[in-house]
């Protein structure tokens, strides 16, 4: 499987951008990063998934941590907080075949039901993704 996510640190060895790439000629969908992090209201630890996205075949991402948006609701309200201090942890997604999977740091998994739990927040991004095309792509075989 030619899809992974890293994560890019700056000198204060907070994370600076976070890198999705899918190198297969299929794209892939449902593509999910579940982070972990700290708002700059408040330093309580707060999770959540960047969702939605959708990577094309041979290609790669990057967002930049400071354009990264914790969104959560409280007292009926929708509320969105800079994320700072944050890290990634995994990502979800399925693959052209309909298969889906959860990349780690150090493994890929075949999963049954992919997504996030409904008690999840939110993580937005202000603005598109840099994209790029990726630097090794083709089929596994």
């Amino acid at each position: 499987m030619r899809v992974t996510y890293w994560q890019q640190n700056s000198g204060t060895k907070r994370a600076a951008r976070v890198h999705l790439v899918n190198r297969s000629p299929d794209p892939i969908t449902g593509v999910e990063l579940r982070m972990t992090g700290y708002t700059t209201a408040v330093r309580d630890e707060r999770r959540g998934y960047l969702v939605g996205l959708t990577l094309p075949p041979c290609t790669e991402f990057t967002y930049i941590a400071e354009k990264l948006v914790f969104t959560y609701w409280r007292a009926g309200r929708v509320l969105k907080e800079a994320l700072v201090d944050w890290q990634a942890e995994d990502m979800d997604f399925t693959d052209g075949d309909g298969n889906s999977w959860r990349r780690t740091q150090i493994s890929l998994l075949r999963i049954d039901c992919p997504g996030h739990p409904s008690s999840m927040s939110s993580i937005g991004y202000q603005g598109q993704p840099t994209s790029k095309q990726a630097v090794v792509c083709g089929s596994d075989g």
